[in-house]
C-alpha cells in the first residue's frame, strides 16, 4: 500500500489495533536497543572519567540524597542531563538521519531542489564536532551541552531536531536517568583490563570496548 500521500493516520486503511500494535512494537524494539547503546556509552565515560562521575554523582546526593526517586526530582538533575547530552555527542553510533523527502524541497540560501521521492541522507557526526558549535568540541566535556554556553541546537543530533524526531526521546532518557542514580547512589564505575580508550562499532553493529568494573561505595 502507497501511503506516501497520506496526511493523517486515519486515512492510512489500517485499523486502530494494527496502528496500535505496530507503534508499540516501535517502541519496544527503537526503545530498549538504543538505551542500552546509550548505557554503554554512559558507563564507559564514567570509567573514563573518574572526575565527572564525582560531580554527577555529587549532584545525585544533593537533589534526591536518601529521599523517594520521583519524576520531579530526576528532572532536577540539570548536571546529568548535561553529562547524558555530551556522551551522546562523542558517540560512535550515530552518524547519520535517513528521510524521505514527501515534496520538493528547495534549500535556502542554494538553487538546490531536493525532489519529491527522493531517499536522503544526512550526515551530522561532523556537525557534532565542528569548531564554534560547542565550546570544547574536540573533548569530552559536560560543559559543551550546559545551556548557558549557547550550544548549538542543530548539532545535537542524536534525538533529531522538529517535527520528526525521536517519539521516545523523553522515554529514553528518564529511563537512563533513573538507572544511573540507582548504580551511582551506591556503586561506582571504573576501569578494567578491557577498557577500551575509545567505543568501537563493529561489524554486528554492536559496541565494543564498553567493558567496565563496578564497585560497590563506601556509604
Amino acid at each position: 500500500m502507497d501511503t506516501s500521500d497520506v496526511k493523517e493516520l486515519k486515512e492510512s486503511g489500517f485499523s486502530d489495533e494494527t496502528l496500535l500494535v505496530s507503534n508499540s512494537i516501535i517502541f519496544f524494539f527503537a526503545g530498549f536497543d538504543t538505551t542500552s547503546s546509550g548505557y554503554t556509552m554512559c558507563c564507559h565515560k564514567l570509567a573514563l572519567h573518574p572526575d565527572i562521575q564525582e560531580k554527577v554523582y555529587d549532584e545525585i546526593t544533593e537533589v534526591i540524597g536518601d529521599d523517594e526517586v520521583t519524576f520531579e526530582r530526576i528532572q532536577d538533575l540539570k548536571y546529568m542531563d548535561m553529562f547524558i547530552a555530551e556522551c551522546f555527542r562523542l558517540n560512535p553510533v550515530f552518524n547519520s538521519h535517513e528521510r524521505l523527502c514527501t515534496k520538493d524541497y528547495k534549500i535556502p540560501g542554494t538553487n538546490y531542489v531536493i525532489p519529491k521521492g527522493r531517499f536522503v541522507r544526512i550526515y551530522v557526526k561532523s556537525l557534532q564536532r565542528a569548531e564554534g558549535n560547542f565550546v570544547n568540541p574536540g573533548e569530552f566535556d559536560p560543559e559543551n551541552c550546559n545551556p548557558s554556553n549557547n550550544p548549538s541546537k542543530f548539532a545535537q543530533m542524536i534525538f533529531g531536531q522538529g517535527p520528526r524526531n525521536c517519539i521516545g526521546m523523553r522515554y529514553a532518557l528518564l529511563t537512563m536517568k533513573v538507572s544511573l542514580v540507582y548504580l551511582l547512589l551506591r556503586h561506582r564505575v571504573v576501569r578494567c583490563d578491557k577498557t577500551a580508550e575509545e567505543l568501537v562499532l563493529d561489524h554486528s553493529k554492536h559496541l565494543s570496548g564498553g567493558f567496565v568494573n563496578i564497585e560497590k561505595r563506601d556509604i
